[in-house]
């Protein structure tokens, strides 16, 4: 059975090898959750002049007719296929409040981490969600 808990350790040390750009911006993992078999993953970067908050969904299920994904492929998917060649916490619409979700429609999705929370108080029971920094 997936693990969120491992997935987000994969995910946390997948962020340690962000570009020398990132130099001066802190990056982590604020919340994870499992939806309709799908990850999203919610990150905060900050710098000495801004915060920010971005999100993913992974367009890969973690299960399907081929094939059961561990934790760390799921990580380095959603990493190498979206983070990495899109320099989420350089170039974020989100104010620090509102989520900015890098490759889905926003509307689809959370937009606050308040919205985030509620979220979690539906699947918490189903240990399908994953709050690190709510």
């Amino acid at each position: 059975m997936f693990n969120l808990q491992r997935f987000n350790k994969e995910i946390s040390a997948a962020l340690k090898i962000f570009p020398e750009e990132y130099s001066g911006y802190a990056v982590e993992l604020i919340a994870s959750w499992i939806v309709d078999n799908q990850i999203r993953v919610i990150f905060q970067s900050r710098n000495s002049q801004r915060s920010a908050l971005w999100g993913y969904k992974s367009d890969q299920k973690i299960e399907n007719e081929y094939a059961i994904y561990s934790e760390k492929e799921m990580a380095d998917y959603l990493f190498f296929t979206h983070i990495a060649g899109d320099m989420p916490a350089l170039r974020t619409l989100s104010d620090g409040t509102s989520i900015d979700w890098r490759n889905i429609p926003e509307e689809s999705e959370p937009k606050t981490l308040s919205e985030v929370n509620k979220i979690f108080e539906e699947l918490g029971s189903q240990s399908k969600a994953c709050a690190l920094k709510l």
